[in-house]
C-alpha cells in the first residue's frame, strides 16, 4: 500500500518544534486588554516574531486556534448578555417610573387630605371661638340676672319681714266689727280666696282701721255671714228669697269673690271632660279634692291614690286596708278612711303612715261624718249601727242601732244627725238624747246618699230617683226621675242638683222644677263617686277611671 500511495509531503518531515512565542498565545485577559486598546489587532493578525513557517501558515489560517474559538464564544455571550441586561434595565426603569407615579399620586392625595383637615380645623376653631364669646356673654348676662334676683330677694325678704311683723301683731285669731256686730274668725279663713278684697286687707300689707281691739268693716253683718261661710267651706248657700239672693251675690262681687258657680250657669253652659286619670285596678268608690291641685281617690282595690290635677299623675299610693275603701275625708293634716274591712283608719297626709285604726264595727263601714269643732266622728255600717268616736284618742264614745238594715249614708248639722239605710228609710236624730225625731219613708229601694241644705233634705236611691224632703214637715215635696239605674251619689250646689248613677251618666237638675238640663256621658260603667268644687265636677267609676268635667264659658 505504501507503494501505491504517493508519499505525503508532510509525512516525510519530522515534527518541527513550534516557536515558544506561538505556544504562548495571549490569555483571555490579555485579549481583553488588547481588545480595549485601539492599537490591538485581532488574534489571527500575528506579529512577525510569532509568524510560522510558510508550510504551516495556511493550516493556521484555515483552522482557528482554541483560544480564538473561546474568544468568539465569549464575545457572542457578551453580546447576548448585553441584550438581556438592556431588557432587564428597561423593565426596572419602567417599574421605577410606575412606582414614582404611584408615590406622586399618593403624595398628592395625602396633601389634599391634610389641606382638607386643616380647613376643617380652622372652621372648628372659628366655631369654638364664637362659642367662647357666646358663653362669655351668657356668663355676663347670668351675672346680671343673679344680681337682679338677689336685689329682688332682698326686697321680698324686707317686705315679708314687714308682713310677718304685722301678722304677728294681728295674730291667728282676728276679731272683727262688721257693721256693729262682733265676729271672730281666723286670718287663714279671711285670706282663703286669692285676689279677694279680704285677702288684700288681711295679708299684712295694709294698716286697717280699729275700734278698740277689733278691725272695723263697714258692711251689712247679715250679708257678711254668707261671705264668711263660703270662706270656711268653699260652698255657698244662697237664701230662698230671690231679692235676698241678689243682695248676697252683690256682696260677693263687692269683696271680689267668685263663689261656686250659680245653678243657672251649671244649667246653661256646656260641659266637657277635660281630664281622665287611670291607675286603680278596681271600682273607684270615693273622691275628695285637696286644695286647688290635688285629688284623693279610694277604690275597691284596697288602696287610695293622691293625684296631681295639673299633670294627671299619681304622686302617692296609700296601702293598709284589707278590703275596699268606701269613704274618705281630709281632716286637718290627716286622711280618714272607712273600709269594708270593718275599720276606719287615720293616716298622715304627708307620709302615708297609719296613725290610728278605729275598730268596733262588725260589718262593712259604709260612711262617716266629721264634726271638726267637736273633734268627733260619726260612722255608719252594715251592722245597722252608728258609732261615735273621739278623734284625739280613737276611742268609741257611744253607739246605737239606727236601722233595721245597713247604714249607707250619714250627715250631721248642729245637734241633728241624719242617716239613710238599706231598709229604704231616712231617719233624723237628736244628738243630745239620741232619740229619733223623724222617719222619712218614700223610697222603694236602698237609700244611697244624702245632702242637707237649710230646711230641705235631698236623697238619692237605688230605686233610680232623687227625692226632696221638707224637714219641717217630713214630707217629700218633689221626686226627680230620669236615671235608668240607681243613684249612687248627689251634690246640691246653689239651685242645682248633680247626681251620678249606675246608668254610666252624670245629670244636672234644676232644684225648683226638677228638670234635668244636662247629661254628661263618658264613663263606660257605673258612676259611683262624685265631687263638685267650683265649676268642676269629678267622677269615679267602676270602669276604674276618674274623670274631670269643666263648665265651658
Amino acid at each position: 500500500s505504501s507503494l501505491l500511495s504517493p508519499p505525503s509531503p508532510l509525512s516525510s518531515l519530522s515534527p518541527l518544534p513550534l516557536p515558544l512565542s506561538l505556544l504562548s498565545l495571549p490569555s483571555f485577559s490579555q485579549r481583553a486588554l488588547m481588545q480595549a486598546s485601539p492599537s490591538s489587532s485581532p488574534p489571527h493578525s500575528l506579529s512577525a516574531s510569532t509568524s510560522l513557517s510558510t508550510p504551516l501558515s495556511p493550516y493556521l489560517q484555515d483552522h482557528p486556534s482554541a483560544e480564538e474559538i473561546a474568544w468568539g464564544s465569549d464575545s457572542s455571550n457578551r453580546e447576548r448578555g448585553d441584550d438581556v441586561g438592556n431588557a432587564e434595565d428597561a423593565k426596572v426603569e419602567a417599574a421605577l417610573q410606575k412606582a414614582a407615579s404611584t408615590v406622586a399620586l399618593e403624595l398628592k392625595r395625602a396633601q389634599d387630605y391634610v389641606s382638607q383637615q386643616l380647613r376643617h380645623i380652622r372652621i372648628e376653631n372659628t366655631k369654638l371661638q364664637r362659642e367662647r364669646e357666646r358663653l362669655t356673654e351668657l356668663d355676663r348676662s347670668i351675672g346680671e340676672r343673679e344680681a337682679s334676683i338677689a336685689r329682688q330677694i332682698e326686697e321680698t325678704n324686707r317686705q315679708s319681714s314687714l308682713v310677718e311683723s304685722r301678722l304677728e301683731s294681728m295674730g291667728d285669731i282676728v276679731n272683727l266689727n262688721v257693721g256693729g256686730e262682733h265676729v271672730t274668725t281666723a286670718t287663714q279663713t279671711l285670706c282663703a280666696v286669692e285676689g279677694s278684697m279680704l285677702k288684700v286687707m288681711f295679708s299684712g300689707r295694709h294698716q286697717l282701721k280699729k275700734i278698740g281691739d277689733r278691725y272695723f268693716i263697714d258692711r251689712d253683718p247679715k250679708l257678711f255671714r254668707y261671705i264668711l261661710a263660703y270662706l270656711r267651706d268653699h260652698e255657698v248657700e244662697l237664701p230662698e228669697d230671690n231679692t235676698e239672693r241678689k243682695k248676697v251675690l252683690k256682696e260677693f262681687d263687692y269683696f271680689c269673690i267668685n263663689p261656686i258657680v250659680p245653678g243657672e250657669v251649671f244649667i246653661t253652659k256646656e260641659w266637657k271632660n277635660t281630664q281622665t286619670f287611670g291607675g286603680h285596678t278596681d271600682i273607684v268608690m270615693c273622691l275628695r279634692v285637696i286644695g286647688n291641685d290635688q285629688l284623693l281617690s279610694g277604690s275597691k282595690d284596697k288602696t287610695m291614690r293622691l293625684w296631681n290635677l295639673r299633670t294627671g299623675r299619681c304622686i302617692h299610693k296609700f296601702e293598709g286596708h284589707t278590703s275596699s275603701v268606701r269613704h274618705l275625708k281630709v281632716y286637718e293634716e290627716t286622711i280618714i278612711t272607712a273600709s269594708h274591712d270593718k275599720s276606719l283608719k287615720i293616716w298622715d297626709l304627708h307620709t302615708g303612715v297609719i296613725i290610728r285604726s278605729l275598730i268596733g264595727h262588725e260589718e262593712y263601714v259604709m260612711c262617716f261624718k266629721v264634726l271638726k269643732a267637736e273633734g268627733i266622728l260619726f260612722s255608719g255600717a252594715h251592722d245597722c249601727t252608728v258609732r261615735v268616736w273621739d278623734l284625739k284618742t280613737g276611742r268609741e264614745k257611744h253607739h246605737f242601732v239606727a236601722h233595721d238594715s245597713g247604714v249607707s249614708c250619714i250627715k250631721a248639722i248642729g245637734n241633728t244627725l241624719y242617716t239613710g239605710s238599706d231598709d229604704r228609710s231616712i231617719k233624723v236624730w237628736d244628738r243630745v238624747t239620741w232619740k229619733c225625731l223623724k222617719t222619712l219613708v218614700g223610697h222603694s229601694l236602698y237609700v244611697m246618699s244624702l245632702q242637707v241644705k237649710g230646711d230641705f233634705l235631698y236623697s238619692g236611691s237605688w230605686d233610680k230617683t232623687i227625692k226632696i224632703w221638707d224637714l219641717r214637715t217630713g214630707e217629700c215635696v218633689r221626686t226627680l226621675t230620669g236615671h235608668s239605674q240607681g243613684v249612687y251619689a248627689l251634690k246640691v250646689v246653689g239651685d242645682v242638683i248633680i247626681s251620678c248613677s249606675g246608668d254610666n251618666t252624670i245629670r244636672i237638675w234644676d232644684v225648683h222644677t226638677g228638670t234635668c238640663h244636662k247629661t254628661l256621658e263618658g264613663h263606660k260603667r257605673h258612676v259611683m263617686a262624685l265631687k263638685v268644687k267650683g265649676n268642676v265636677i269629678y267622677s269615679g267609676s267602676s270602669d276604674t277611671m276618674i274623670k274631670v268635667w269643666e263648665c265651658l264659658g
